[in-house]
């Protein structure tokens, strides 16, 4: 270990502070400031704009088999936000238990078991198609950006890439903002006087403080520490939702 005297610590710190000022005031009057150097890849030959994700994945980062992708599709089949099919939901009693089911579906006459088979159904459908697509992938361990190119081609590929980065957007919204109602339901379990929160944005931006709370502030710090782990690191988050979620 290095020992450090007052000053020479001192000067170490202010050497560090300087360059961080100076990034920071580049960046603030060049664009090209914010190029990243070009990684290094494992295949990619010297030139070629890819990185380490490009690649396919190397063994030791292999660890999802095949019970942990079953625990993965059947706990993300019970969420919520899949039994939502459609804009508006329809409360039915069951036992005196309230499940609630997209009135798309039971508009068109069916009652809740009707309904919880067909959605059963059409996901074992949806099922088949995703393991075809992604069997290339699983087999030579390659991602998406990559297998994607065989049909799309180079150029175009990027349509499918953007597309699906779109769609992801939606989706962690629309998840995230089912995590902010579940969040209410436990704040207001709790404190009952929540539900009298007060309102401190405008009434004609169709936005209450409350959801606000949630949704931006309760649920993001709660599921933003499981953002910052590696996905081959993430199997036991699943084998216990698989535990939890039917619960």
């Amino acid at each position: 270990m290095v020992n450090l005297n007052a000053s020479e610590l001192r000067q170490r710190v202010g050497e560090r502070w300087e360059r961080k000022v100076e990034e920071v005031k580049s960046k603030s009057t060049s664009i090209t400031a914010w190029k990243l150097p070009r990684p290094k890849s494992t295949y990619a030959p010297p030139g070629v704009d890819t990185n380490a994700d490009m690649d396919p994945t190397p063994p030791w980062q292999r660890t999802w088999g095949f019970w942990t992708w079953a625990a993965y599709w059947f706990s993300d089949l019970l969420t919520a936000t899949i039994w939502q099919k459609g804009a508006a939901q329809k409360r039915l009693r069951n036992g005196g238990r309230m499940v609630v089911l997209g009135i798309s579906i039971v508009a068109l006459g069916l009652d809740w078991r009707q309904s919880i088979g067909i959605m059963a159904l059409g996901s074992f459908l949806l099922s088949i198609a995703m393991v075809l697509n992604g069997a290339t992938g699983a087999y030579l361990h390659i991602p998406f950006q990559m297998t994607v190119r065989t049909s799309f081609g180079y150029y175009f590929s990027l349509f499918a890439v953007v597309s699906r980065l779109i769609l992801s957007w939606f989706w962690f919204g629309i998840n995230s903002w089912n995590g902010g109602s579940a969040i209410t339901g436990m704040i207001r379990a709790i404190w009952p006087s929540y539900a009298h929160f007060p309102n401190h944005l405008p009434k004609g931006g169709g936005r209450h403080s409350k959801a606000l709370l949630e949704y931006s502030s309760l649920f993001w710090l709660l599921q933003y520490p499981f953002l910052l782990i590696h996905p081959s690191k993430l199997r036991f988050l699943f084998i216990l939702k698989v535990l939890v979620v039917p619960a």
